[in-house]
């Protein structure tokens, strides 16, 4: 099960979504799979703690669901491959690190009315 956490700053003296951490990884499946109703945590970035082992989602590895508007994909060979490739092993990876401006970048691709 993936637990995931939007972990926002204060920009403006506003509340501003910056990271999406997904933590208890499933990496059983080509591509995971999330919806942003899955999203059960919130909390300052100032309470991330980075102590633990994390790799970075890049945009090149979102994936847009066409079928459901609020899911979007991970392509975990992608992740898995660049892990691999730095000699790390996926089960020591604690926490996928996703920036919200990428995950917003995929969500408005070829979207039609969507601006």
């Amino acid at each position: 099960m993936n637990d995931i956490t939007l972990y926002y700053d204060f920009i403006e003296n506003e509340k501003a979504p910056m990271w999406l951490i997904i933590s208890n990884i499933a990496w059983k499946s080509e591509t995971l799979l999330l919806s942003l109703d899955s999203i059960i945590h919130k909390d300052d970035i100032e309470n991330f703690i980075d102590d633990n082992l994390s790799v970075s989602v890049l945009l090149s590895d979102l994936i847009m669901n066409s079928s459901f508007y609020d899911s979007f994909g991970i392509n975990m060979v992608n992740v898995e491959r660049r892990l691999q490739d730095n000699g790390i092993n996926k089960e020591d990876i604690k926490y996928l690190v996703i920036r919200v401006a990428d995950i917003k970048e995929v969500f408005y691709m070829d979207r039609p009315g969507v601006s």
